[in-house]
């Protein structure tokens, strides 16, 4: 019988919002384990510290062009990370930027719960 480590995810958020409480139950209810760090200085501090398999970052962390700017040094710490943008800018080519910067996803907010917990399985094969 195969057992599987749970999924660690990593989600940069502002607390004040409520989104990051959001996504990490919907994360948990989904059978991930999640934690939450406030604005990008402290995620590069937990990516160091120990091991992820996903990072979400949103908006509220970071404007639109530190996403660009921010993701590389997130691969820098762990080349196969995988990195889901979720944004609520409506910047032009913020989704092409993003991606071009090693982001496995961009999504526009709002987003599907269950849209987001199945492109997580899809990227840590756990379907």
């Amino acid at each position: 019988m195969k057992t599987y480590k749970p999924t660690q995810i990593l989600i940069s958020a502002n607390a004040q919002d409520g989104l990051s409480e959001i996504l990490a139950d919907a994360l948990m209810t989904a059978g991930f384990n999640s934690k939450i760090v406030g604005r990008h200085e402290n995620l590069l501090l937990e990516l160091r510290a120990g091991y992820y398999s996903v990072v979400i970052l949103t908006n509220n962390a970071l404007r639109p062009n530190e996403f660009a700017e921010f993701i590389p040094n997130i691969k820098k710490i762990n080349p196969n990370i995988k990195i889901i943008v979720l944004s609520g800018w409506n910047q032009e080519n913020l989704a092409e930027r993003v991606l071009a910067c090693g982001a496995a996803y961009f999504f526009p907010l709002p987003i599907g719960l269950d849209i987001l917990t199945n492109c997580i399985k899809d990227l840590t094969r756990l379907v």
